[in-house]
């Protein structure tokens, strides 16, 4: 949305409240694998225009990769919680099995009860069908001592008579709530879970009760336990033959849990391998992005005052032709200059573009040289002579040494020519007019075999700011071209990769104020 409040969706009273103004925005769904929306994405307030293609393009990349990540955490939050109450209810099951009298039964499925549903108080009550009543066993001191009531009353007797779960949120508004406990112990109870016991034929013949549960009222999932603790006490409470049975299904259980674990395992291998693959992808959209951005700001700001210029001139030349026969609006000789112009700013804008372009290459991944034996000497007087017309232009005296043998390399010519022109036009460039600037080749006398070039100038030198970056890309230093010549920052990383791409070295030796000395050592051919 380009303009959101011509847009009748937009909600402004977020802007009002906060006092932050929304221009534009970009707000997608994130859609997992099967089209269902699992979340929104929303990116507001562009800092250069709106929001592109290109925006919508990264921006689709990215949700795609959230999606995948919202999935992923759902798939072991589920996992987790079914493994959860596997162990549970296994841990239920080892407690009713490895009981061998009804107190220490009713005491075991009480405290469980507490801990698994999170609740204050739990009870166990057994149903009598010759009393028609309720017993369970409570602590009083150190020993248990036996409570009874009709099953016809209280919440319990509502369960036993409808053999059905009862969730009350408010006991004290539930008609079938007898408060007389409450009064007596003065506990208060907020809510109650109450579910009923059968046995295999499918009679009532118990029920269990949860008692205040612990931040909030009772959940479906806490349903979901207390029946399944309910399932497992059954034939307990009335066979000791089920001993047998419930150790079978505890085998069964532990294998499952067994089971279990190896897939629990095995899905968070494959969401570790998910989450290793979506952070490299993050990675690469980021460095896209800041790639992006970086060109975009190169391109914006040094292309910006060349493309003015030869718009400006070329509607000047278009008025001049118009009038021309009126006698034209041009002063003799204006018309050629204003030519020169703009060719000279449409080669500033070529020079950038290249900039860009190789660095985008290099950047890409290796390039492929085309190595050959060449002269070093030979190849830096070429480029020294494609840039007389430079150092002629600003009065600057270049001056060129030379071994008395000539010295060969293994190196790609078109490269080893960026990386001279790249070296040679700085020093032009920064150099003030009517200095000098002196370039150099000598062989190493060393064991290796090396040839050094080194490329001196009386410019403005850096400052101790400048030597830490000034290979990095898009690096503009303290000094500034002194003829009104373009820079891009590229120029020096260009030549830090070409070097490197030839197992050579390259440095810069500077004292501010006082020029700079560039130097580049490159394996040398022996002889």
């Amino acid at each position: 949305i380009a303009d959101v409040y011509a847009d009748p969706r937009f909600n402004r009273e977020t802007d009002i409240e906060t006092g932050y103004r929304t221009k534009n925005m970009l707000c997608g769904p994130v859609k997992n694998a099967r089209g269902r929306c699992v979340g929104v994405i929303q990116v507001i307030n562009k800092l250069v225009g709106s929001f592109n293609d290109e925006d919508i393009a990264l921006f689709r990349a990215f949700s795609h990769q959230a999606a995948v990540a919202v999935e992923n955490f759902f798939l072991f939050q589920q996992l987790r919680t079914s493994n959860q109450q596997m162990e549970v209810m296994l841990d239920v099951l080892n407690a009713v099995t490895a009981t061998g009298n009804m107190a220490a039964l009713i005491g075991k499925v009480i405290e469980k009860t507490i801990t698994i549903v999170a609740c204050e108080r739990a009870s166990f009550f057994v149903l009598d069908r010759a009393g028609d009543e309720l017993w369970s066993l409570k602590a009083v001191g150190e020993n248990l001592e036996e409570i009874r009531f009709p099953a016809s009353k209280g919440v319990a007797g509502k369960c036993v008579r409808e053999d059905r779960l009862l969730n009350i949120p408010d006991a004290y508004a539930n008609a079938e709530f007898n408060p007389e406990i409450d009064q007596k112990t003065g506990f208060r109870t907020r809510n109650l879970l109450v579910v009923p016991v059968h046995d295999r034929a499918g009679a009532v013949i118990g029920v269990v009760e949860a008692i205040n549960k612990i931040g909030s009222p009772f959940g479906e999932h806490d349903e979901d336990l207390i029946q399944a603790i309910a399932s497992q006490l059954g034939e307990a409470i009335k066979k000791a033959s089920m001993l047998d049975e419930l150790k079978k299904s505890n085998l069964s259980l532990s294998s499952n849990k067994l089971d279990l674990e190896r897939e629990i395992s095995r899905r968070l291998d494959e969401l570790h391998a998910s989450n290793a693959a979506l952070l490299i992808a993050n990675r690469e959209l980021k460095e896209i992005s800041e790639r992006k951005s970086e060109l975009l700001g190169i391109a914006a700001h040094d292309l910006r005052n060349p493309m003015g210029a030869i718009s400006q001139l070329t509607d000047l030349l278009t008025e001049h032709c118009a009038a021309r026969s009126e006698g034209g609006t041009l002063a003799p000789g204006e018309e050629a200059e204003f030519l020169e112009m703009i060719q000279t700013s449409a080669r500033t804008m070529l020079a950038t573009l290249e900039d860009i372009m190789n660095t985008e290459s290099l950047d890409a991944a290796t390039p492929r040289l085309m190595p050959e034996c060449m002269d070093f000497g030979a190849a830096v007087l070429g480029v020294v002579g494609m840039n007389r017309p430079n150092a002629d232009a600003k009065s600057i005296h270049v001056s060129v040494t030379l071994p008395e043998v000539p010295v060969n390399i293994h190196a790609d010519p078109r490269r080893l020519r960026e990386v001279l022109d790249n070296l040679i036009s700085n020093a032009l460039k920064y150099s003030p007019p009517g200095l000098r600037v002196w370039v150099s080749v000598e062989r190493l006398e060393r064991k290796d075999e090396r040839v050094r070039l080194s490329v001196k100038d009386e410019g403005p030198g850096l400052q101790s700011s400048d030597l830490k970056r000034v290979f990095g890309k898009f690096q503009k230093l303290s000094a500034r071209p002194t003829g009104k010549e373009s820079s891009s920052g590229l120029g020096l990383y260009i030549v830090k990769k070409l070097v490197e791409l030839h197992a050579g070295t390259v440095w810069v030796e500077s004292v501010h104020g006082q020029g700079a000395t560039f130097y580049v050592e490159l394996p040398a051919l022996k002889g």
